[in-house]
């Protein structure tokens, strides 16, 4: 296999992408493509990036296809507003427009009567104004394009909304079916680092150590980490990911379901001691922002 170095780039999978990370050496990877893959994503980025701590992956660039980048917008919105109509109103109108904009692999995650019976949501008194009641995140050859994206959600959203480039990785992937609600409950959650600790540190507690503890409680079913790289929308707030999790749609009534359907109140009270322990290691509480929602996958044209 013919490989190629390119130096300062980051390569990842994605939902809707897969390649396969085979290390080669302490100080490099060789990625090769697993059929079917149309694609792999590199973005270029002034800073860490690389999630494996690889500064110079080789990449077979008789697969690749093209880079693609993904953006997140996260839609804000009264919390007076029926979720059903924010659902409607952004399948209806927006994402259409999207569509014909050429964008790929467009999800919607939005907090709709399917998943009211869960708790409330986690606001941060350091931002102001309506919560966060859904986001849309897509991918596109360049967001340079996105000019069209952000004029369509701000004619039709009146809360306002926030953009992000990231970088996507995948750890755990749930089954979706395009066109349709993908069953269980998505947890939205913005996060940022403890300011006492480095960005180094951060991922690296983060990506490594804080996963193993998660997926080990939880009855995660899918998780996607989104790892700003830039904000592209003027006063968006600084989060330095956004991670989407998808449980059991009983985890939003029962803490038990969420935590792997513990055997008994001890048990549960054990699991989240544990999780909480873990989260404090790495993550600044005071910024961060959660809800449920639920996830609809768009079809392709």
């Amino acid at each position: 296999m013919t490989t190629q170095p390119l130096h300062h780039c980051a390569f990842y999978g994605s939902s809707h992408r897969r390649f396969l990370l085979l290390p080669t050496s302490s100080d490099g990877l060789t990625l090769r493509i697993s059929s079917p893959c149309p694609s792999i994503i590199a973005y270029q980025w002034d800073r860490l990036t690389d999630l494996n701590r690889f500064d110079s992956p080789n990449v077979d660039m008789g697969k690749m296809e093209g880079a693609v980048e993904k953006l997140v917008y996260l839609i804000f919105e009264s919390a007076d507003r029926s979720g059903n109509d924010l659902r409607a109103m952004l399948l209806e109108t927006v994402v259409p427009h999207f569509k014909r904009l050429n964008v790929r692999g467009a999800r919607l995650n939005v907090h709709d009567e399917e998943v009211y019976a869960g708790k409330p949501q986690v606001e941060s008194n350091l931002r102001k104004g309506p919560p966060i009641r859904a986001m849309l995140n897509f991918w596109m050859d360049s967001a340079d394009q996105r000019g069209p994206c952000e004029d369509a959600l701000s004619s039709s959203v009146e809360g306002g909304h926030a953009g992000y480039l990231v970088v996507e990785s995948c750890p755990l992937v749930h089954e979706v079916q395009p066109g349709e609600r993908t069953p269980g409950v998505n947890q939205i959650t913005c996060i940022n680092r403890r300011p006492d600790i480095s960005y180094e540190t951060f991922l690296k507690i983060w990506q490594q150590e804080h996963r193993e503890v998660a997926i080990e409680l939880q009855s995660t079913v899918g998780y996607v980490r989104n790892v700003v790289v830039r904000t592209l929308t003027e006063n968006a707030p600084a989060f330095d990911a956004v991670v989407e999790e998808t449980f059991p749609i009983e985890a939003l009534t029962d803490q038990r379901a969420l935590y792997d359907y513990a055997e008994s109140e001890e048990a549960l009270a054990l699991s989240v001691a544990r999780m909480m322990e873990s989260c404090e290691r790495f993550l600044d509480f005071e910024p961060m922002e959660m809800n449920f929602m639920s996830e609809y996958v768009m079809e392709e044209t």
